[in-house]
This record gives structure tokens, C-alpha cells and sequence, in this order.
């Protein structure tokens, strides 16, 4: 991917998140589970791929993914709110 490319969808991506979370100030977890799980995905595709292929949704379970956020937050640099919103994407469709 070229770089402007790139940053043109950065850039959009973080466009839509601010539209998002402008929505209400005080609490930067989307309202809407829909929301959630886009931005999910979204940060998920962003920030995981940087250091490993990602793993669907459901190559885990609802009980493994939390310790796989937990232990994969400092390496992907994201904040407490991120791993959040990354972890209820992968357990809208965790291995059951």
C-alpha cells in the first residue's frame, strides 16, 4: 500500500472514531454494540497486524481471549479503552 493511501485511511479511520466518541464525551466506549464491534474490528486490523497475523474471532474462546488482550496490550501499545473495545469485537464471535 502506498503511503498516501495509507494515511488517507488513517486518517478517516480516526475521523470516524472522533465522530463516535463525540457522541457522548464522557464515555469513550461507544453506545451502540454495532458501533462497538466495528471499532473493534477496526482497532483489532490496526494494531495487531503490526507484529503478527491475525487471528479470526473465533480461534479462540470467550474464555481465552481476555489473557490473550491482557498479555498482547503492552506489545500493541493500546490503552485500557482500546483493548476494551478490541476484546468485545473477538468475543461478539468467540469460539463457543
Amino acid at each position: 500500500m502506498n503511503s498516501k493511501k495509507f494515511y488517507a485511511l488513517a486518517f478517516g479511520f480516526l475521523l470516524s472514531l472522533g465522530a463516535l466518541f463525540a457522541q457522548n464525551p464522557t464515555d469513550s466506549i461507544p453506545k451502540n454494540p454495532a458501533d462497538t464491534i466495528r471499532v473493534g474490528k477496526t482497532l483489532y486490523e490496526n494494531s495487531c497486524v503490526r507484529c503478527h497475523s491475525l487471528k479470526a474471532p473465533n480461534e479462540y474462546t470467550a474464555q481465552e481471549w481476555p489473557e490473550i488482550t491482557n498479555r498482547m496490550q503492552p506489545k500493541a501499545r493500546i490503552t485500557d479503552q482500546q483493548k476494551t473495545i478490541i476484546l468485545r469485537y473477538l468475543l461478539a464471535d468467540a469460539k463457543k
